[in-house]
């Protein structure tokens, strides 16, 4: 991979594109990596291997809620410290897909601002 400033790049952007179309070209800002040029096709083709898909809790399916229930936390986390709390503490105790569901029905979609900061929807309208 060849590796270029950010001020190189604006100089002879035409040579970089072409370099681009065959490897990536990693550009870098103030001595840091900041970010990488490639070909549109290999673009393509990285994301076609992407299956991440974002959901509103209220829209989660059946599958994944039966996951979220199954999943056993890492002993670190602070869910398993959460689900250590004896039943009889708190009530029966819940699945996270079947609390994450109720909050979306309860609240509606979450969106978030620019600066991540989640907010309810529904404030926004």
């Amino acid at each position: 991979m060849v590796t270029i400033t950010a001020a190189e790049l604006q100089k002879q952007f035409g040579r970089y594109r072409e370099i681009a179309i065959r490897e990536p070209v990693a550009v870098t800002h103030h001595g840091r990596d900041s970010l990488v040029v490639l070909s549109a096709d290999e673009y393509k083709r990285l994301k076609s291997m992407d299956d991440r898909r974002a959901y509103f809790a209220n829209e989660l399916p059946e599958e994944l809620i039966q996951a979220l229930e199954t999943t056993t936390p890492p002993a670190r986390s602070t869910v398993a410290e959460i689900r250590s709390i004896p039943e009889d503490a708190t009530g029966p105790r819940k699945g996270l897909g079947t609390l994450l569901k109720e909050f979306g029905e309860k609240y509606g979609p979450i969106e978030f601002e620019r600066d991540q900061t989640p907010a309810r929807a529904a404030e926004f309208e």
